[in-house]
C-alpha cells in the first residue's frame, strides 16, 4: 500500500496519526501530509498514540521508534492485539 491508494480508496481523505516526540519533526511531517490531502492527527508519545489509535481509528500510523512513554520497537502488542477494523502493519 502507497499513500497515494489511502487517498483514492476513500470518499473522505484518509486519517493519519503522527506519533513523534520531536516537535519540529512532528510538526513538519503534519504539515507536508496535510498540504498533501490527507488529515492528520498528532501525539507526541507512544503512550498518547496508543489513545488516538483506539479514539479516531485511523488509516495510518507513522510512529518514531524511540520515544518517552512507549516506544514502537517491538511494536506495542496492543496495538496489534487490539481488535479494529484496519489492518496494523508494523
Amino acid at each position: 500500500m502507497v499513500l497515494s491508494d489511502l487517498q483514492t480508496n476513500k470518499q473522505e481523505s484518509a486519517l493519519i496519526l503522527v506519533v513523534e516526540d520531536d516537535d519540529v519533526t512532528r510538526l513538519t511531517l503534519s504539515k507536508v501530509l496535510s498540504k498533501s490531502g490527507f488529515r492528520v492527527i498528532e501525539a507526541n508519545n507512544g503512550q498518547d498514540g496508543f489513545s488516538m489509535f483506539i479514539k479516531e481509528a485511523p488509516d495510518l500510523i507513522l510512529m518514531d521508534v524511540m520515544m518517552p512513554v512507549m516506544d514502537a520497537m517491538p511494536p506495542p502488542k496492543r496495538f496489534v492485539t487490539t481488535k479494529k477494523t484496519a489492518p496494523c502493519r508494523f
